[in-house]
């Protein structure tokens, strides 16, 4: 059976689209909780239904996901393990959606979130080793746009949950069982990991396929740079202790995470609601009335963030990952004068002209910023033999910062005021630009994977 309605498409971007289809139970489950949260406080007999206990529990649960994802994307393939995260997640969602008490709900979130930190870490390996090189950056969005898109489409089904939970478990089993057959019989497995493992021959029947259009020399010829790299030495920890390049690589991205962190490209925009709603006492921030809910604000917000990464998709095919990079952590820095300029005028008439397109526009920075970053960029310059470690160790970073900051940050804004908090935000996001501006190295959108990782050495 042929694709052939997709046959005007590269083939990675075929399968970058699959990827897409693959991540939208994780989001749709996200985006479900939040709408459904009255019910559930109700349907649980709950007098104050938490609504961040729930996500911390999912988020707490792709900590592990992540180093078990590690583990066997190098154990049993990226496929497998994509496929594995996937039907674990479906299983993990559907006992979400019928969960009959609180507890089993919290451990159903958990499993949501292990099963995500397979899926995610694996995706990105796959993306990341199936694309050319042009299309590294578009094609690893993909992930970051299905999650987007199945927060959005829970959002909107949330009126039919928990009271039409049957129709709804229904939908995604069988959503779930045809999109996981179909990917068991037609998507690739990643040409690096079969060389890795010695399938030469399979790895090179693969690579023929996947560059179709530039013929089958250029094929060998990528293999043969893939295996040069499966001989150069030891791999993991031990490589880590002895390559100082992939040292150096592994703590220049850190400090990148640390700043795009401490500049509240996550953590500010999931505040959005509490600071817009009046949860929280901001000294100087109040309700808006240009939104008729909060879950009106969240589907704004979560709009922008969908077309931000679109955006970071498009735009990396035209300026390359780099200049996407620096272009959208400059605009933040717009976007939090913006914020700045509105918080120190909020006794005057207009401040919402202010207040709500600065956060709009800092949701659609941190996307672009992230979606690249993380799904592409952090992992294209690491060396094929130690990729799952380094990996691992940024995500794993990077959400247990987040979630360290979704604990922390309601009461660090009240303590330190809104405005000070900005002021924080805008001096490290001052940092973020000048580190990708004077340290960060040029355009890799044109060289191989392997190229990249000699140029490291």
């Amino acid at each position: 059976m042929r694709l052939s309605f997709l046959s005007n498409y590269a083939p990675s971007t075929v399968w970058a689209l699959f990827i897409l289809l693959l991540a939208l139970p994780f989001g749709y489950e996200l985006g479900l909780l939040y709408a459904c949260r009255t019910q559930l406080s109700g349907l649980y007999m709950l007098e104050n239904f938490s609504l961040e206990v729930v996500l911390c529990v999912f988020a707490l649960g792709t900590l592990p996901g992540l180093f078990f994802g590690g583990w066997v994307s190098y154990g049993i393939g990226r496929k497998s393990s994509v496929l594995l995260g996937f039907a674990l997640g479906a299983v993990a969602c559907a006992c979400a959606i019928t969960a009959p008490s609180f507890s089993i709900e919290l451990l159903s979130q958990f499993a949501a979130g292990l099963s995500c930190g397979i899926y995610l870490l694996s995706a990105i390996l796959l993306n990341l080793e199936l694309a050319e090189p042009r299309m590294r950056g578009t094609n690893g969005c993909s992930c970051a746009m299905g999650v987007l898109s199945g927060a959005l489409l829970g959002l909107s089904a949330g009126d039919l949950m928990p009271y039409g939970a049957l129709s709804g478990l229904i939908v995604l089993l069988c959503y779930s069982t045809l999109l996981f057959l179909l990917c068991l019989y037609k998507l690739p497995e990643s040409p690096r990991w079969l060389a890795l493992r010695g399938f030469s021959d399979a790895a090179l029947a693969e690579l023929l396929a996947l560059r179709s259009r530039i013929g089958a020399g250029e094929a060998a010829r990528e293999l043969a740079g893939i295996n040069e790299r499966c001989r150069s030495g030891p791999r993991g920890v031990e490589l880590f202790l002895q390559n100082v390049s992939f040292r150096r690589l592994i703590w220049f991205e850190l400090a990148l995470s640390v700043l795009m962190q401490g500049s509240g490209f996550i953590v500010l925009p999931y505040l959005s609601t509490e600071l817009f709603s009046g949860e929280l006492e901001t000294g100087g921030i109040y309700t808006l009335s240009s939104f008729s809910s909060e879950q009106g604000l969240l589907k704004s917000c979560l709009m922008v963030q969908f077309f931000g990464a679109l955006t970071a998709a498009l735009l990396q095919l035209r300026w390359g990952s780099n200049r996407v990079l620096r272009g959208s952590a400059a605009f933040a820095l717009i976007a939090f004068a913006m914020l700045m300029l509105g918080l120190f005028v909020s006794t005057l008439q207009g401040t919402n002209l202010l207040l709500i397109p600065g956060f709009l526009l800092l949701n659609y920075c941190a996307a672009i910023f992230i979606c690249l970053f993380w799904f592409s960029v952090m992992a294209e310059r690491m060396p094929l033999l130690g990729r799952e470690l380094g990996l691992v160790t940024l995500l794993f970073f990077n959400f247990a910062a987040a979630l360290c900051s979704f604990s922390y940050a309601p009461a660090l804004v009240e303590r330190l005021s809104l405005r000070v908090t900005l002021l924080v935000c805008l001096l490290l996001c001052v940092a973020l630009c000048l580190l990708l501006l004077f340290y960060w190295k040029p355009q890799s959108s044109a060289l191989s994977l392997e190229a990249l990782e000699e140029g490291q050495v």
